[in-house]
């Protein structure tokens, strides 16, 4: 009886839909939690544009234009961060959304595995800082539409979804660079597609499905290079989104299996997704030993690969919301093995009842342990950006040495054209000279850094900041407020 009842209620696409709706409740968690580093930096630059400014002419910033666009727009209809947050749940719900259509698409008639995924989607975005206004967010969209017309025109032999597909993806890149890396595979699965018929037939029809997806593609990039041509600004849009990427040195790389025990917490807590993701790329594996290559593994197949060139971004640089371009896909081949499992025919009720346990975990571990923590760091930066608004002058701002979230949650514009002063823009529009020279032209109020920071760089006669840091304590008055930030006014 409890197994018929455990049966009843997978099967039921309104117990799915009941999980789903709780994970969309948990993306309003966040809303009100102090902008991020990248949050700031975008809401600036998209502040900046409606103003009549232009990224890469009047800022730096080493991102493609799409988000700056995206910014700008979603700021026209409301200035605040939590139009920018909202904006990032709709776009996180478009994608579940998506997601759903391109199960559809290969495995159809499988209402339940869609919502499987798109859950597995949503709750994962907690985890891996999927509800900050981030690149990866607005890449999803894109590259679940690259998947979708992909597949669809290769399904129908129609090359115009592939030239979709290749717009949809190139769209993708303008958020983020590595979008790129998406369109690399593509020549090789034609490849073998053709193949697996060799005839002079699949030889055209496969070149001219290429060559209609690359047209797609490239049709996107030169239209955006042409813009900031007609604009003047193409030099610095090449030097800002392509050539100085390869100054960015964080530190030194930590490696993949590093980074994943690193952020063990959120991995251990998605048990729900990695586990059918590893037993499953085990499976698929065995088929593919056996020779059976068949059409669905050939789907997951490539489910899986493009789940794999977003990982590959990790061995770049480690950071959470790198993995979010690589959910979707991994949130689709888990719900496969998953949908699959539910259904199997079984004795003990209670291995059915274990599945329903993890995805609940997901849920009760997302609020027990993440629900206070947006608001312990949110109440004395408020006092840091009341402290800021309350004493700086009219026609004056602050200089933020690392972090420049107080420019954008308090309205202030940056000193010059740069936002933050990393690696990825230094001796490109700033040097320790310069920004000695910024101090001391009467703009600038007070010079914020945070403590550790600051002692860091003082112990580190090769950073670019030291000599900054040492003019400023040689010259201007500091004192620490608020948790650790040095502040000098000058």
């Amino acid at each position: 009886m409890l197994q018929k009842r455990t049966e009843i209620l997978l099967s039921s696409i309104y117990f799915w839909l009941f999980i789903y709706l709780i994970t969309v409740v948990i993306q309003f968690i966040y809303v009100n939690y102090m902008a991020s580093v990248d949050e700031s930096v975008f809401g600036v630059i998209g502040r900046g544009i409606l103003e009549g400014k232009l990224p890469y002419g009047d800022f730096f910033d080493h991102k493609p234009p799409g988000i700056h666009l995206v910014a700008a727009s979603v700021l026209w209809m409301s200035d605040s961060l939590l139009a920018l947050r909202i904006s990032v749940i709709i776009t996180n719900l478009i994608s579940s959304l998506l997601i759903i259509l391109l199960v559809n698409e290969v495995f159809p008639d499988n209402r339940r595995m869609g919502m499987i995924a798109a859950i597995l989607f949503l709750g994962s975005t907690v985890f891996y800082e999927g509800i900050w206004f981030l690149t990866e967010v607005f890449m999803v969209p894109f590259l679940l539409l690259f998947a979708l017309f992909f597949l669809r025109g290769v399904r129908k032999g129609d090359n115009r979804f592939l030239f979709i597909a290749g717009i949809s993806l190139g769209i993708a890149s303008q958020f983020k660079q590595v979008g790129i890396l998406y369109a690399i595979p593509v020549p090789f699965i034609f490849l073998y597609l053709y193949l697996g018929e060799r005839s002079k037939d699949a030889f055209s029809k496969n070149l001219f499905s290429f060559v209609a997806f690359a047209l797609g593609f490239l049709t996107v990039m030169i239209l955006v290079m042409a813009t900031f041509a007609g604009l003047g600004l193409f030099d610095e849009y090449y030097i800002n989104v392509w050539s100085s990427n390869s100054n960015y040195v964080v530190g030194p790389s930590i490696g993949i299996f590093e980074n994943i025990k690193g952020y063990y917490v959120n991995d251990l807590a998605y048990l729900a997704i990695w586990v059918p993701i590893i037993v499953g790329c085990g499976l698929l594996g065995r088929d593919i030993l056996k020779r059976n290559i068949s059409s669905k593994n050939r789907v997951l197949g490539f489910i899986l690969l493009l789940a794999l060139v977003g990982l590959s971004t990790l061995l770049i640089r480690q950071y959470k919301h790198y993995m979010i371009v690589a959910l979707p896909f991994l949130a689709v081949f888990c719900a496969y093995y998953m949908d699959d499992w539910l259904d199997f025919k079984i004795t003990w009720g209670n291995l059915k009842k274990a599945a329903v346990l993890i995805l609940s975990f997901v849920i009760i571990f997302q609020f027990v342990f993440f629900v206070g923590k947006p608001f312990k760091t949110t109440a004395y930066r408020q006092e840091m950006i009341d402290y800021i608004k309350e004493h700086v002058d009219e026609n004056r701002t602050i200089m933020m040495l690392k972090d420049p979230t107080y420019y954008f949650t308090c309205d202030l514009p940056p000193p010059d054209e740069n936002i933050y002063y990393f690696s990825v823009n230094h001796n490109l529009t700033w040097n320790a000279q310069s920004l000695i020279n910024t101090t001391q032209q009467g703009y600038v109020q007070y010079v914020i850094i945070g403590k550790g920071y600051a002692d860091t760089i003082r112990e580190t006669p090769d950073h670019p900041l030291n000599p900054v840091i040492l003019y400023l304590d040689a010259n201007y008055m500091t004192y620490e407020y608020y948790e650790g930030y040095n502040v000098y006014e000058v």
